[in-house]
């Protein structure tokens, strides 16, 4: 995926990407550690992951505030501010 959009020094922009992949395997891994090379952090940072209640999640990378159940999912929230990622979102479950 690739991005471009200008906006001024100091200007604030609100983003929404909506990602949607399947996997060949029982993990996913969504790469969040570039904003080093932007040497700032993220000042906000929202993640909804969404997990069909078929599948167990077994493991998940960050820490989430809140789970909720809804329809077929279970759904983790995840919200971080002044975030710097050490390392990527990951995700593991099982079938």
């Amino acid at each position: 995926i690739f991005l471009s959009i200008p906006f001024l020094p100091g200007q604030l922009i609100t983003l929404t990407v909506f990602y949607s992949q399947k996997t060949l395997a029982n993990q996913f891994e969504y790469i969040l550690t570039s904003t080093k090379e932007w040497n700032r952090p993220l000042q906000l940072a929202s993640y909804i992951i969404k997990i069909p209640k078929d599948k167990q999640l077994t493991y998940l990378s960050l820490d989430y505030q809140k789970m909720q159940s809804q329809d077929n999912y279970q759904i983790y929230y995840i919200s971080r501010s002044d975030f710097m990622p050490q390392e990527n979102l990951k995700i593991i479950w099982k079938e």
